[in-house]
């Protein structure tokens, strides 16, 4: 028997599965009485501790009058979470994230149900989706290419989406169909953590971030692995690292960490110590990192976005810029909003690090605009403001029937 009529031979059975997990979990949400004070909070599909879900849950840690939870399905992580944070870090396919989920009286994610385990199978249940990320590339209904049933199914169950300005809201309301009074513009937690002080001891751990440090932060591809990751495909790894070196600086590598074994090969290959991995095995939150970057290099993803906030400059290298929008598609048009020289040539990519390098900074006033446009709060206070909200405008419960989805 191959995988594949293993696999279709299972479907019944998981499909059983589902629908009694679905049937007890919404029968005991529906019966248990809920807590005001009581948070779920999950990301990253139950795997990682970071990004806006981690900074909401730190803070709701510190602040009277809430009791929160951080679900993962990784045993390691709970763990990991359970020394820093003890009694608040919980398995979520466990009997205790079952009990203490049905009397969450919110729960937030940064990906999708799947981030909170066992209490995602509610039919009741209405999330707070903190995102992840906003740049260029489309998500949920406006990408090129999405699977409706299990979009519908997801964005049916939101609630509020947060966001970091009016202008944002626009995308969430196309990107999942979620009306923009339920959107709340108030700033996301993560950037919260990048206004604030750097780390001194991050520096003191990695010295390299003591000199001049250029950040090369490329988008993941949905449809294929980078198989080179300098930021010119094909570039003369030579003229790059002379570059660096009259310069006095150090270009860090963050792939995805889906593709981190991809990063390490190109680094291996340039073997200088002017160019090193900067994965999130190294680093573990993005935003702690850019606060010791003094360029950015990158191509769709939405870390530009948030390096805004710090006015620093940032290189676009949009070497596949047509087939990426064939393929992806785009929020607005990439030209606008992405303030910075765009370069495609290793002649023009190398002109545009020497220019940034030397200080000059061109792209200054460009920054400025696109700023105001995505950030009604660049002065931080997103944490606040969100459970400010929440307080004012408690979840309703038991949840309203899921949205009908528009056939856009």
């Amino acid at each position: 028997m191959n995988r594949r009529q293993a696999t279709g031979r299972l479907k019944p059975l998981r499909a059983a599965v589902r629908r009694l997990l679905t049937a007890t979990v919404t029968t005991l949400d529906y019966l248990v009485p809920k807590n005001s004070r009581v948070l779920v909070i999950g990301g990253d599909e139950g795997t990682r501790f970071g990004g806006n879900s981690r900074e909401l849950f730190e803070y709701a840690s510190r602040t009277e009058g809430w009791d929160p939870y951080w679900f993962s399905t990784s045993r390691a992580l709970v763990a990991a979470v359970e020394a820093a944070h003890p009694g608040r870090a919980v398995n979520a396919m466990g009997p205790r994230a079952l009990w203490l989920g049905v009397r969450a009286r919110a729960v937030f994610v940064s990906h999708s149900r799947r981030d909170v385990g066992l209490l995602g199978y509610s039919r009741l249940r209405r999330y707070i989706q903190l995102t992840h990320g906003v740049g260029p590339k489309t998500m949920g209904y406006a990408k090129r290419e999405f699977d409706r049933p299990a979009l519908d199914r997801e964005t049916s169950t939101y609630a509020h989406v947060v966001c970091s300005s009016d202008y944002e809201a626009t995308f969430w309301e196309r990107g999942y169909h979620v009306p923009l009074a339920d959107i709340w513009p108030t700033g996301v937690p993560r950037n919260d953590l990048l206004l604030e002080p750097a780390d001194p001891a991050l520096a003191v751990k990695h010295p390299v971030l003591r000199g001049r440090t250029v950040l090369y932060a490329p988008t993941f591809r949905d449809w294929a692995v980078l198989e080179d990751y300098l930021p010119i495909p094909g570039m003369d790894a030579t003229a790059l690292v002379d570059l660096l070196g009259r310069h006095d600086a150090t270009l860090l590598i963050r792939p995805h960490y889906y593709e981190a074994g991809a990063a390490r090969a190109t680094i291996d290959r340039v073997g200088s110590p002017r160019v090193q991995p900067a994965d999130d095995t190294i680093f573990g939150d993005t935003n702690e990192l850019l606060k010791h970057v003094d360029v950015l290099i990158t191509d769709y993803s939405s870390i530009y976005m948030d390096y805004l906030l710090l006015d620093r400059p940032v290189i676009f290298n949009p070497v596949d810029l047509a087939e990426y929008e064939g393929q992806r598609g785009f929020f607005f048009r990439y030209a606008d909003h992405t303030p910075g020289p765009k370069a495609v040539t290793e002649a023009e990519f190398l002109a545009a690090l020497d220019t940034e390098l030397s200080g000059r900074d061109p792209h200054r006033q460009d920054r400025a605009r696109t700023r105001e446009l995505f950030f009604k709060y660049p002065s931080g206070g997103a944490r606040e403001r969100i459970m400010r909200r929440l307080a004012e405008q408690p979840v309703r419960w038991p949840g309203p029937l899921p949205r009908r989805r528009p056939a856009r």
